[in-house]
This record gives C-alpha cells, structure tokens and sequence, in this order.
C-alpha cells in the first residue's frame, strides 16, 4: 500500500494545478493529503480496491461522521464560511475606523467559527442594554431601527452599514440552521444590533418599543 501524502499532492499541483484527484490501486491518501485537496475543491474519486481508514473506521462509518464528503460541503457549512469570511473583511475595513469595533468583529467571527467546528458555546461578548438583555439574546428579535440613507450618511454611517450587511447575512445564514444552532446566530445578530445602535446614537438605545 503506498500512502499520497500532502508533500506530494503540493508539489504536483503547484506545476499542474487539477480539479479532481482519483487515487489508483493501492493507494490511499492520508488525512493530511486528503485535507490539502477539500482545502482547494479538488473533487476526490476513490478507488474501488483502496483499503480501509489507518484508524480502523469503515467509509461508511467515516461517511456518516464528517458533515464533508469529497470537495462537496453541505448547504449549511457553505454558508457559515462565507458568513465567516465576510466578517474577516468588515473586520478588516474597520480597523481603519475604529480598532475597537474591528475587534469585536474579529471575535464575533469566532463564535460563529464555533458552529461547525465544535467549540464551546461562549458566545460573543455581551453587555446588556434597554432592549436587549441576558434573558432575550438568544431570541430571533427585529433590528433596533431600520437603517437608511439617513443613517449611512451620518458620520460613522460607513461602519453602520458594514454591521447592517452582516446582520442581514446572518439573518439568511439562520434560516438554513437547525433550531439548536440558531441561538448563537440570533446573540450575534443582537450584538450587531446594539454596535449598530452605539455607532449612531452613542449611548442612547435606538431600539423601537
């Protein structure tokens, strides 16, 4: 049995770059090579002879334990990624801005990276306010005010409508999330809520009764 490993799928692909990899007779990838490949959406054809997992487990088994399978990502998985990745950008644009509120951003992320990979369920940071408490945090709960032109136009209206996309990103990746997971998506929704209400009307709460 000959084991591909991560060395030499790089080195291949970065003379001769390939959108599917199919293993031959006798050979099998090792977690690392075949992580390397579903990092950049090579598609992975197994051979039919190739032998069963190092740790023992059978396809099947290791079929129904890993929410990816191939280069292909469920629905939900896709979504949370781009979800994350927008962060990671509305982060970056901030920190021109206001290095607080970048960080934030930063650490919003992760709890939303929590979702998929099985962390602790800490959530984002939490300081409550008028509208919004310790009690209804996890709640699907409507935006404090309707951003506008109006507000975008007010002097931190640049950030403000950065937080508003991921809001309403959030709001789209909910939609597709178990109810168990929901609640952690709805305490970052409601935290964008309030950075939102803080960039606008300073420490007044901007939420509608």
């Amino acid at each position: 049995m000959r084991f591909i490993t991560e060395d030499d799928l790089r080195a291949v692909y970065k003379k001769h770059p390939f959108p599917s990899y199919e293993t031959k007779a006798g050979e099998r990838l090792t977690p690392g090579g075949r992580q390397f490949l579903n990092d950049r959406g090579v598609k992975i054809k197994d051979s039919v002879e190739t032998a069963e997992p190092m740790d023992g487990t059978t396809h099947q088994a290791q079929d129904k334990a890993s929410p990816i399978h191939g280069a292909s990502y469920p629905l939900e998985e896709a979504i949370i990624r781009s979800v994350r990745a927008r962060f990671l950008e509305a982060g970056a644009s901030l920190l021109d801005m206001d290095v607080l509120a970048a960080r934030e951003i930063f650490e919003l992320e992760r709890s939303l990276a929590g979702i998929t990979q099985e962390m602790p369920d800490s959530g984002p940071p939490w300081a409550s306010c008028t509208g919004i408490t310790q009690e209804n945090r996890d709640s699907q709960l409507e935006d404090c005010f309707e951003v506008t032109g109006f507000h975008v136009q007010s002097p931190r209206g640049r950030e403000i409508a950065l937080l508003h996309c991921l809001r309403c990103e959030l709001r789209i990746l909910s939609c597709t999330l178990p109810e168990d997971k929901k609640g952690t998506v709805n305490r970052i929704i409601n935290r964008l809520s309030q950075i939102i209400c803080q960039a606008f009307g300073g420490k007044t709460c901007q939420k509608k009764n």
